[in-house]
């Protein structure tokens, strides 16, 4: 059977692989790739930058991945598929984290050395996984909590973690000094997390994959799971990928806080170089572009925001998929990470529709219900207002009493009903309704 990404998943070994062991698996197959990408990232030393096209500075490769599904499709199960796909992401913890001091702390710490603080490496690298979005929107609203706002900085791989006042025991992690991915599992009812977050960059700053697949419908039940033995890409070998610097000089770069003062008191033998990765001039125009227009409509769709920063991390991951030892991305390469960005807007106004369309039924849900309880609260006045009736009559002195009289007798609520309580109770045969001398109604008792 054919399907509309074939050309996709059929361009590359390692695509169609990935693709036949997620549905073999029973898993999406855009979720498996994404996650796969991150894994491979998180491995990538931080020191693989993405060149300065625009601007003066290097770009991160840190990028994030939200699955998105209802409960049951399998979104944890993606990310396992993934991990054992890539099961080697050289010591990165892979862990949720409640605020941005949490993040910094995941990479350096504070230790005491000759009556001083110093700043040392912990980890050059982590992965933050949050298998509920609910999680992380409640951890990251709380009161003076910064959690969102230092993950925007994770992804352009700015310095992060913030001085104290006693700087000895600030924890503040330097620019490109890490490597981090972010994966988020997520239900359409959270889309308004991601939706909210438009206005700061937090929305634009992911890729979104579905935990969905077609593929899956028409899988056989008796079809033998793909081993990881048949594959001849998987398990990926991040020993390919560049090596991370010697600790010791990773604890120069946290003490001094640049890679430019780690340089300065060292000999040129043991430099902090960052290696960038290369673009074809196709692309690099592209992206120059790109940027023109945005500034031309002054930052147009705010939803493309990043757009082509995304691209290019995605870009620079499939390179880094196809051969871990090559830093120059290709054509095809960018093509590939393209078609992913255009599954992502597609799944992301999906899942955005089917918040909206459930936003509109709690609301009508909540509506007819307030509209059931105002006609039960009208029901029980109601009969309220014809119990006091009744007992105003059982209790006058007179034969019966004037309509002047009753309605003086009911609450300001109660008069509201007077009329149809007054039917109901002549109707049904517990009182009657007379004329007085003077024409008005009076009633009584039957």
């Amino acid at each position: 059977m054919t399907f509309p990404d074939d050309g996709f998943w059929n361009s590359r070994t390692s695509l169609r692989e990935i693709k036949d062991y997620a549905v073999s698996r029973l898993v999406s197959p855009d979720a498996v790739l994404a996650v796969t990408l991150c894994r491979i990232i998180a491995a990538t030393p931080p020191h693989v930058v993405l060149p300065p096209t625009i601007g003066s500075d290097y770009g991160s490769l840190n990028f994030g991945v939200v699955i998105l599904g209802n409960p049951g499709p399998g979104k944890d199960a993606a990310f396992g598929a993934a991990k054992a796909l890539v099961p080697d992401i050289r010591d990165a913890p892979v862990t949720s984290v409640a605020s941005g001091q949490a993040i910094s702390a995941l990479f350096g710490q504070r230790v005491q050395e000759d009556g001083r603080f110093r700043l040392e490496c912990k980890s050059p690298r982590a992965m933050l996984r949050y298998s509920e979005a609910s999680n992380f929107r409640a951890l990251s609203s709380a009161r003076e909590n910064n959690l969102q706002p230092e993950v925007l900085s994770l992804f352009s791989g700015q310095q992060i973690g913030d001085y104290t006042k006693n700087r000895e025991l600030s924890v503040t992690i330097p620019e490109h000094g890490y490597r981090a991915v972010v994966v988020i599992s997520a239900q359409p009812s959270m889309m308004g997390m991601f939706e909210a977050g438009v206005g700061v960059g937090f929305q634009q700053r992911f890729l979104y994959v579905s935990a969905y697949s077609d593929r899956l419908n028409v899988r056989a039940i008796d079809e033998e799971a793909v081993m990881l033995s048949s594959l001849r890409k998987f398990p990926y070998d991040t020993k390919l990928l560049p090596e991370d610097y010697p600790i010791e000089q990773m604890n120069r770069l946290y003490e001094c806080g640049s890679y430019a003062r780690a340089n300065e008191s060292t000999p040129e033998t043991s430099h902090l170089r960052m290696r960038a990765m290369r673009l074809p001039s196709a692309v690099e125009r592209e992206i120059i572009a790109d940027k023109i227009r945005v500034n031309r409509e002054r930052g147009g769709n705010p939803r493309r925001a990043h757009g082509m920063y995304l691209q290019t991390k995605l870009a620079a991951a499939f390179r880094l998929l196809e051969d871990p030892q090559s830093s120059a991305i290709t054509q095809e390469d960018w093509d590939l990470a393209d078609m992913m960005m255009q599954c992502s807007r597609k799944c992301y106004e999906e899942n955005l529709r089917e918040y909206k369309s459930e936003n509109l039924n709690r609301r009508a849900d909540c509506k007819e219900e307030d509209e059931l309880i105002r006609e039960q609260v009208d029901i029980r006045a109601l009969r309220a207002t014809e119990k006091r009736i009744v007992e105003l009559l059982e209790s006058s002195a007179q034969e019966s009493v004037s309509r002047a009289e009753i309605s003086r007798s009911l609450s300001k609520r109660q008069k509201l009903f007077m009329d149809e309580a007054l039917e109901n109770l002549t109707a049904s045969g517990v009182i009657k309704c007379g004329k007085g001398r003077r024409g008005g109604d009076r009633y009584s008792l039957i």
